[in-house]
């Protein structure tokens, strides 16, 4: 078995990472709730990383993992046990990201969280923060000949910052936004969202989020005898409903030539597929590992971070800019009635 001892409860493995760092070692930290309400995707993240770590088995490189709960006053004690390390993986929060900084001297954070208000300052956003993705599936959209669009969109702040891309594609592309709609993230109901669209004529509707929420969108769009276009984004991906046709749709995703690899390697190991957050996770470690061997001197100073030319990561391809975001390459898929195809990808 390739990762020994990997099938630990995350509590033994903390308890190890406790041990007295040689100081020729590298310490990386790693920050993810483990416990509580998001442990689901903290476990996640950390089974990515905990992968492409063994992969390499680096000498002289130890994980410092803590579990930080989902809470940003747990995540700040947790990193000031071990605000020694060269670099840290995580938070995945925007509010732990910040109640964290201010304790931080020269640590690289790659955070994994997609508000990209918090970039800079040596934080780096890894996770997807959209915006590129909704420019380039409407951009593509329209080359493809659509012009009437409508959104329905989660009225929250995430919701609003995929309003102020939508709003602003369109009108420089000259298409027209026929209506946007919102809703509440407690409200599975998507009757009303989508009953205000049957007297419109509506070239595509942009829906960002996946899962039962896009089933219903779709149940009532069915209903309602709307036509158009659904348009998504990778957060499709893991999330696509089963026991409805989404056939013709398009989402944008992340382009990645390694991605079925590496959905065959972590099956293979923890024998289940991956989530987009153990992707992440694999990428963010695997990206350390890179710096490390690339820039053995200094490898973790923020310079060499953004000097790289590209990242070929399994959740996709990407540059680190210097501002701390991250460019992403992108595809556009179509669902068919199997695999889906691309349409169309970034140069």
């Amino acid at each position: 078995m390739l990762l020994a001892g990997c099938d630990k409860t995350p509590q033994s493995f903390l308890d190890e990472t406790r041990d007295l760092v040689d100081t020729e070692t590298t310490t990386v930290g790693v920050l993810l709730p483990l416990s509580g309400a998001k442990q689901k995707m903290g476990n996640s993240i950390r089974k990515g990383i905990e992968l492409a770590y063994y992969r390499e088995s680096p000498k002289k490189l130890q994980l410092l993992i803590r579990d930080t709960e989902g809470n940003p006053v747990k995540a700040r004690q947790q990193f000031k046990t071990i605000s020694q390390a060269h670099a840290v993986l995580g938070p995945v929060f925007g509010e732990e990201v910040e109640a964290i900084i201010p304790d931080a001297q020269d640590n690289l954070f790659i955070t994994f969280n997609n508000n990209p208000s918090l970039k800079g300052n040596k934080v780096v956003i890894l996770a997807p923060t959209y915006e590129d993705e909704t420019k380039f599936i409407l951009e593509t959209a329209v080359q493809a000949g659509m012009k009437r669009f409508a959104a329905i969109l989660p009225d929250n702040e995430f919701g609003q910052r995929l309003k102020t891309v939508y709003e602003k594609v369109l009108e420089d592309l000259g298409a027209e936004n026929v209506r946007i709609n919102f809703y509440s993230k407690n409200n599975m109901d998507m009757y009303a969202p989508v009953a205000s669209l049957r007297q419109e004529e509506i070239d595509a509707i942009f829906v960002p989020e996946g899962g039962p929420r896009l089933k219903q969108i779709k149940i009532e769009m069915r209903s309602f005898r709307i036509p158009g276009r659904l348009l998504g984004l990778s957060l499709w991906e893991d999330t696509l409903p089963k026991g409805i046709r989404l056939t013709g749709a398009w989402y944008a995703t992340p382009r990645s030539t390694t991605k079925e690899w590496f959905k065959n390697y972590y099956k293979n190991t923890y024998g289940t597929l991956p989530t987009i957050q153990a992707a992440l996770g694999f990428d963010a470690m695997s990206l350390l590992l890179t710096l490390r061997k690339t820039y053995a001197l200094d490898p973790y100073n923020w310079s060499n971070l953004t000097y790289m030319h590209g990242f070929k990561g399994v959740g996709g391809e990407f540059v680190v800019q210097s501002s701390g975001l991250v460019n992403r390459k992108v595809s556009i898929m179509q669902i068919t009635n199997s695999m889906p195809i691309v349409v169309s990808s970034e140069e």
